[in-house]
């Protein structure tokens, strides 16, 4: 559409036969005639044609406005948003200032000092344009800068400009995008008040705020003078619009997200009986949920692919069913798609049918599906730290979703809020309701996410990972809420999670997914103790604690030594105290060595990972890195972050991420590790996943890629941060295998995890933390065995229920579903996402 104006501006003055300025008083306000298509305006002058002229007026004051305020905005809120302190200050108030004025007042003064005409008005508007896309553009650099995408590439040796121009600034064009379009609204008018008041277009060139200007005396008797240019400026500005969405989305996520969603095609129920323990029961008329034949595809670089297919669920009501499978299984892409919720533009029903309390959702019209999600089917999402508002308090949030499900009063909200938030376990609710997500740990994160979801008193919760990236206690507590959601409130519950473990002692039935169908399903005792699948049978094994083989650190001295490192975040606010995040903390790592940091959410585990990094300096202490504080840039400290969601460039493929980070050490006179498919094919991912970008990864494959990444390199110090958290156990044992390996090579380790399990079978010596404080340490077999202080004794005690022991399989299992099976000798079979 933009395009079509653009050209008729260009070209129809070219062909039309009048002159926008000639007048003929015998033919004045005429309708519309063979020679004048659209009638002429109060002096006789053909209208078609002025508007044809005043399109091209218009826009090119618009594009030459743009030209010079976007590019100094975005130089200056760049500049400002990463360098900070006294350059972001600097700018920052210029721009108030700027902003302070009103625009028309800027451009009626600019305007009259540069005199009238086009290039005065253009100047004018422009000097008072740029400080919007400075303010944006500082504020979304200042974010992106603290990043773990960012910081990453810092590790990796990426220098500013490099991250700038190759990361930041893609990942902001979209909000600039979006800005560009008001803006055009805003200029065209500001033109259009302009000449008007005689300082703008130079009579009689025609523009559209002339125009509309001109025509508002004869509104009543030819209305269409005045709505034919107001329509014209309507149009150009819903066209840009569109295309700043359409952009926006592109510069975000990848050319093959622009594709608008197709509507899905709800069909009945197979008539065939699937294979008993493969698929769900017969119906008993007592069924929340049920599931049958869905097939979901996604398109990626190939075209479409097929996740789930032909995928059969059925839920009781006041039942728990854990969907359990292997990474890239397409278990998550289920539970998003029962919402309607899937990708946009990249994901659709194929075909099947979603049935909640006998009633079809596939289908539905997006009014409907909003009345659904949060009343009916509630949803606590895998990601806590996108889930929540970063700038809203928690308990409006809360607060928010009852209103918007129960009709309730902003007093009953807040009330009902206080009482869930109590209800889900947090203590001094006064103080909680008051907070923001930044400032609660992910255990806290995670039950005010589970009280938004209850607060529209949903039949169905679908909780997609809830304890993947908590620690053994508060991973406990949280499947201790999801039982008592179910006994008594009577809620369903249905579970999406890679451990097996995690759902042995709460869940009623488990369902186990592998390459998009549900391979075997029965009661949770009876399918652990006697699995019949072969890909059943290697997630239960693979529960089995792995023995770590002896590995003997170098002597000599430490190659990292932490020394009575402290961390203090300062108050916020005037009310706000100083906030303690580590005290007095020390540890030394030898080369090839390996330390372990165990510890509750909140106990700064994190903090001190980026301390040892180099990410973040601490307030007291030193840390020195083979004899001096260690340089980020220098890559010889990796951190594998906790998120790898936030780890990585969205908009960039796996194989780009990888080839940058290789690119990035041979830079540094590195030897090369090899290309990228060695890379992927090390952590267990094939080659078909170099064209792929992380949003159509599952996520134990965006902790791979991450690792990958990593190991690119060539650390001496690999820092990893819940290095397992969200992998499938069978994979977990091949990464396990692979970090062994690296130790072989000479690459220390620091593992921060909440899995006892894995840091047993990683590390020598323990180090664990509570309030920022180390209350206990030692060699790793003495500290979990025989833990001292009662911290470490809930956190054993919390990460060793009772794991089942499987009777062997009637079938052979295949060589890539053994638990002790190495990532790179065979990989894992799963289905991906695209």
């Amino acid at each position: 559409m933009l395009a079509v104006v653009v050209l008729a501006g260009l070209l129809g003055p070219l062909v039309s036969p009048w002159s926008p300025t000639a007048t003929d008083l015998t033919a004045v306000r005429t309708g519309p005639s063979a020679a004048h298509w659209l009638g002429t305006d109060q002096l006789g002058r053909d209208e078609l044609t002025r508007l044809l002229v005043a399109a091209r007026t218009s826009l090119l004051a618009v594009a030459a406005v743009t030209a010079l305020a976007l590019p100094l905005g975005l130089a200056l809120g760049a500049l400002a948003g990463w360098r900070g302190g006294l350059v972001d200050a600097l700018v920052l108030r210029v721009t108030d200032v700027t902003v302070a004025l009103p625009a028309l007042l800027t451009g009626l003064v600019l305007s009259s000092v540069l005199g009238a005409g086009l290039g005065g008005v253009v100047l004018a508007l422009a000097s008072g344009s740029w400080a919007a896309y400075a303010r944006l553009v500082r504020t979304e650099v200042r974010l992106l800068r603290d990043q773990p995408a960012v910081q990453a590439l810092v590790l990796l040796g990426a220098r500013p400009p490099r991250i700038l121009f190759r990361h930041v600034l893609p990942a902001v064009l979209g909000s600039v995008l979006v800005l560009t379009s008001t803006q055009v609204a805003t200029t065209v008018l500001a033109i259009s008040t302009l000449t008007f008041l005689g300082l703008g277009v130079r009579p009689p060139t025609p523009e559209w705020g002339s125009m509309i200007v001109e025509a508002r005396p004869f509104l009543a008797s030819d209305p269409h003078l005045f709505l034919l240019p107001t329509l014209a400026v309507g149009v150009v500005v819903l066209a840009v619009n569109v295309l700043a969405e359409d952009a926006g989305r592109w510069v975000t996520h990848g050319a093959s997200s622009t594709p608008r969603r197709p509507a899905p095609a709800a069909v009945s129920a197979p008539a065939a009986v699937p294979a008993p323990g493969a698929g769900p029961r017969t119906a008993t008329g007592a069924e929340l949920l049920v599931v049958r034949d869905l097939v979901v595809e996604l398109s990626g670089p190939a075209g479409r692919r097929r996740v789930v297919d032909g995928l059969d669920l059925t839920l009781d009501r006041g039942q728990v069913l854990a969907v359990v499978g292997s990474s890239g299984s397409g278990k998550s892409i289920t539970a998003h798609a029962l919402l309607g919720l899937l990708p946009e533009g990249v994901g659709a029903v194929a075909r099947g049918s979603v049935r909640i309390a006998g009633r079809e959702v596939l289908g539905r019209s997006d009014r409907e599906l909003r009345r659904l999600r949060g009343g009916q089917v509630a949803l606590v999402p895998q990601d806590l730290a996108a889930a929540l508002h970063p700038l809203r308090r928690v308990g409006a949030q809360v607060a928010q979703a009852a209103r918007l499900h129960r009709s309730m009063s902003r007093r009953e909200a807040d009330r009902t809020a206080r009482e869930l938030l109590g209800w889900v376990g947090l203590t001094d609710v006064d103080r909680v309701v008051r907070l923001r997500p930044d400032e609660l740990s992910g255990g806290m994160r995670q039950r005010v996410l589970i009280a938004a979801a209850l607060a529209g008193r949903p039949d169905l919760l679908v909780a997609d990972e809830p304890t993947s990236a908590l620690d053994s206690t508060v991973a406990r507590q949280v499947r201790q809420l999801l039982a008592r959601v179910r006994d008594e409130l009577g809620t369903a519950v249905l579970v999406v999670t890679h451990d097996l473990a995690a759902v042995a002692g709460w869940a009623d039935t488990v369902a186990v997914v592998d390459a998009g169908r549900v391979v075997e399903c029965g009661p949770t005792g009876q399918l652990l103790q006697r699995p019949r699948h072969p890909a059943t049978w290697a997630l239960v094994a693979a529960t089995r604690p792995v023995a770590p083989p002896p590995v003997t650190p170098a002597g000599g001295a430490p190659l990292l030594r932490a020394t009575g490192v402290s961390v203090v975040y300062p108050r916020r606010g005037l009310r706000g105290h100083p906030r303690p995040a580590l005290a007095d903390v020390s540890l030394d790592l030898p080369v090839a060595g390996a330390v372990g940091l165990v510890g509750e959410s909140g106990s700064g585990k994190s903090t001190l990972s980026r301390v040892l990094v180099g990410l973040q300096q601490p307030t007291g202490g030193t840390v020195e890195l083979a004899g001096r504080p260690p340089v980020p840039r220098e890559g010889r400290a990796q951190l594998v972050f906790q998120d790898p969601s936030a780890a990585l460039d969205r908009r960039q493929t796996v194989g780009s991420a990888l080839a940058e980070a290789l690119e990035l050490a041979r830079r540094r006179g590195l030897p090369a590790t090899g290309d990228v498919h060695r890379l992927l094919d090390r952590v267990g991912l094939g080659a078909e996943h170099a064209d792929r970008r992380p949003w159509q990864l599952s996520g134990g494959q965006r902790q791979r890629v991450v690792i990958a990444r990593s190991l690119a390199a060539r650390p001496d110090v690999l820092v990893l941060d819940e290095p397992v958290s969200s992998l499938d156990a069978v994979v977990r044992v091949g990464v396990l295998q692979l970090l062994r390996a690296l130790r072989q090579e000479g690459v220390a380790l620091v593992v921060v995890s909440h899995d006892l399990a894995a840091v047993e079978a990683l590390v020598d010596e323990v180090v664990v933390l509570h309030r920022g404080a180390v209350v206990e340490r030692g060699p790793t077999a003495q500290v979990l065995r025989a833990p001292r202080h009662p911290v470490t004794a809930a956190l054993v005690a919390a990460a060793h229920p009772a794991r089942p022991t499987p009777e062997p399989p009637h079938a052979a299992v295949p060589a890539d579903h053994r638990p002790g099976a190495a990532v790179p000798a065979g990989r894992p079979r799963e289905r991906t996402t695209p």
